[in-house]
């Protein structure tokens, strides 16, 4: 095993246990939306976003930095695909040969 592929499998390994207590705390301290706060957005939406449709109004108004994170972690994410694939079609290349990975 070359010195790259050892070190992807530290780091993919490292991202493998970040998640895994990702989903164990998740999962742990995992809170309900309390009636109250539905409500709320239910009611108000429209009329302190200034939108008839109350889903664009929660997107837009109480979610919009939500929504734009979860772009950008889905943006880092090909990013690091990209970053940990291109090795591995060089050696492909290196060999001249077309190898299921």
């Amino acid at each position: 095993m070359s010195k790259n592929a050892k070190r992807r499998l530290i780091v993919l390994s490292a991202i493998m246990v970040i998640c895994l207590f990702v989903v164990i705390f998740s999962t742990i301290f995992d809170e309900k939306m309390e009636p109250v706060a539905y409500n709320y957005y239910v009611e108000n939406a429209a009329e302190e976003s200034g939108m008839p449709n109350a889903v664009t109004a929660i997107y837009l108004r109480y979610r919009i930095f939500d929504t734009l994170f979860e772009a950008l972690l889905l943006g880092a994410a090909v990013s690091v695909v990209f970053y940990f694939a291109a090795p591995w079609e060089k050696e492909i290349e290196k060999k001249g040969g077309d190898e299921n990975v």
